[in-house]
């Protein structure tokens, strides 16, 4: 599953592509703060390591006959990749500001207050996979020789996601200012990332509390109408 973006000087005010497609651009009125960053840093020049990092496989453009025509774009990252290294910007702007100097591919960035991950530099050998993707829950299947820092192509938003190795839960973290990142252990493992809203285990239980006195307060109008019916016979 890959984005794409218009080329339109509107592609941040036009939600035609978001309509069909996954997009970075598109139309919201709250949009995270961090991304509406993104969006007046880099994705409104159309930054070209950035759209990577975002996985942006394709812009669309005017055709020669006018219409809109995908152009596919070969250099983007994938779903999630593997760094060589991650390097600790001191300030917010400074990491921001990393972004349009690192080599992304390669390298992640991460804030100070982010524990900096000792793992060794990506194997070439290494392999990572998004195997099933579903607004809420997506799935990815790796291989690498030894401990790694994998970059997810997914916004970074701690409230409600959860990530867990082979069913287990598993630390992750903030990278390249919006995305995940998570430092995995050697060997073939599943990794699974889940949505679940905050309190949504209260939310459940009052729901079905609430759904279980108006079936009681049906079921015993139900009872009294029969009732009452039956003495006016």
């Amino acid at each position: 599953i890959a984005m794409a973006i218009s080329r339109p000087l509107n592609h941040f005010n036009d939600a035609t592509t978001s309509y069909f497609h996954r997009s970075v651009g598109g139309y919201h009125g709250a949009k995270l703060a961090r991304y509406q960053d993104l969006i007046d840093r880099y994705l409104s020049s159309l930054d070209e390591g950035v759209l990577d990092m975002l996985n942006t496989r394709y812009a669309i453009v005017p055709g020669n006959d006018g219409q809109p025509e995908a152009v596919f774009r070969d250099t983007a990252f994938g779903a999630a990749w593997f760094v060589d290294s991650v390097v600790c910007a001191p300030t917010a702007q400074a990491e921001i500001d990393a972004l349009g100097t690192l080599d992304l591919r390669t390298t992640a960035v991460v804030a100070t207050d982010t524990p900096l991950p000792a793992a060794a530099p990506a194997d070439p050998a290494a392999r990572i996979e998004l195997t099933e993707y579903r607004p809420n829950y997506l799935k990815y299947e790796y291989s690498a020789p030894q401990e790694a820092v994998a970059i997810f192509s997914e916004i970074y938003y701690a409230d409600g996601w959860s990530a867990f190795i082979d069913g287990e839960p598993a630390p992750y973290f903030r990278a390249d200012y919006v995305l995940r990142a998570m430092l995995l252990p050697p060997g073939s493992h599943t990794v699974e990332w889940r949505f679940r809203a905050p309190h949504w285990t209260a939310v459940e239980s009052a729901t079905l509390a609430a759904s279980l006195a108006i079936l009681a307060a049906a079921l015993t109008a139900l009872i009294l109408w029969v009732i009452k019916t039956k003495r006016t016979e």
